[in-house]
């Protein structure tokens, strides 16, 4: 199984190559953390400190000096079968786009060598990630990821109308991810001897293992989205109505922003407070599934279809992305009719400091949308003194409201 650390590193190659592949998603911080990395230090890049296995690749994204790090040490401690190493740009300018197709084309040719690894050359013969039969892969799992994130997409709409919390749409994501995770590791075979029914064979096959995972959980996110309730299909729209008044009617409505949301208890916790979550702008929340991956089935490279997209797509802190990210900001603030906004930072997060502080000065004292900066680690949903800070937030919003 391929483990990601960043949303900008495309799901489609592993699925393409036939390797299950997940977002990695801790609980808590690694149980040999301490002995690789400060404790002064990212909760997320040290919750990587542990022996994830010899059939797991972890691919580790250059977003920043902690995650580099955290490279650095997966790699020398060998703590796991394979570590990739994928160099994202800051920007999304033409030359950039090229340069990460370049990274992606070789991130492709090394996760091809791990899935080989131990396995004999006749059963798992060499892919050539620039021919036609890896392109049908590409195309194929890219339109699997575009159903997948429209269906996340219309779980963040209920959200938005109050017919579900933000704890339950992600859970969902967090078990969308798991389902992509938990498939079959099968080497994808090229057609043998090159023969015309040997393609089609091996297409079909192709299409199958596929289409199976990427189904099941579509249809899953559906079953959720038009039920309003992950308890899906037993309540129907009389619940949903039910929870839209219930979030709708005196709860001051708030986004949550931020670099990395470490767990799904924060969200639940910000809710349980007495806050309505409208939209939760985050690497497993918007900014993961609000865009498309078009790849051409003719000629021009893949890698770069790739690489277009994803660099385009709703920026993170770490981009440098002139004015996007707080015009975007701005524009879920009005959009979703928020009357302020939580911002989640992970402790020693450089970054997120850099970014709170733009944010605050642009969208809240430019917009006048009050701001909160949560600083958080795992476990800290719980912390009393997060909770009290969550909570004055509201009453503070709550005077706002009720003076007009």
């Amino acid at each position: 199984m391929v483990l990601v650390s960043c949303s900008y590193v495309p799901f489609e190659i592993p699925l393409a190559l036939g390797m299950p592949v997940k977002r990695a998603v801790f609980r808590e911080t690694g149980e040999c953390s301490d002995a690789y990395l400060p404790r002064d230090f990212c909760p997320y890049a040290r919750a990587f400190m542990r022996d994830h296995g010899r059939d797991h690749v972890v691919a580790i994204a250059g977003s920043c000096d902690a995650m580099r790090r955290a490279y650095d040490a997966l790699r020398y401690f060998k703590l796991a079968g394979g570590v990739c190493f994928v160099d994202i740009p800051r920007t999304s300018t033409s030359a950039s786009e090229e340069y990460y197709a370049s990274v992606l084309r070789d991130f492709a040719l090394d996760l091809a060598r791990a899935a080989r690894a131990g396995v004999p050359d006749a059963v798992a013969p060499a892919v050539n990630v620039d021919g036609d039969s890896f392109r049908r892969r590409l195309i194929h799992a890219a339109g699997s990821m575009n159903l997948l994130r429209s269906e996340l997409s219309g779980l963040s709409r209920l959200v938005d109308e109050g017919r579900l919390s933000a704890g339950e749409a992600a859970s969902a994501a967090f078990l969308a991810n798991d389902a992509l995770g938990a498939g079959t590791n099968q080497y994808p075979h090229e057609a043998p001897g090159g023969s015309e029914s040997g393609q089609r064979e091996a297409q079909a096959a192709e299409a199958t293992d596929l289409a199976r995972a990427a189904a099941a959980v579509a249809r899953a996110l559906h079953a959720i989205r038009t039920a309003g309730d992950p308890g899906a299909g037993r309540a129907g729209m009389s619940q949903c109505e039910s929870r839209s008044r219930r979030h709708g009617r005196g709860r001051p409505r708030v986004g949550i922003t931020g670099t990395c949301l470490l767990e799904r208890a924060l969200l639940v916790m910000i809710e349980q407070s007495g806050l309505e979550v409208a939209f939760v702008d985050s690497c497993i929340g918007l900014r993961s599934f609000d865009f498309r991956v078009e790849i051409e089935a003719g000629a021009g490279d893949p890698f770069r279809d790739l690489a277009r997209a994803y660099l385009r797509k709703p920026p993170c802190p770490r981009m440098f992305a002139g004015d996007a990210r707080a015009q975007r900001l701005r524009a879920l603030a009005i959009s979703h009719k928020v009357r302020g906004i939580v911002y989640f930072a992970p402790k020693f997060c450089d970054y997120a400091y850099y970014d709170f502080a733009d944010m605050k000065r642009r969208v809240g004292e430019g917009d006048g949308v009050p701001m909160l900066l949560l600083e958080t680690e795992y476990g800290s949903a719980g912390s009393g003194q997060i909770l009290t800070r969550v909570t004055a937030f509201r009453e503070m919003l709550e005077g706002r409201l009720e003076r007009g």
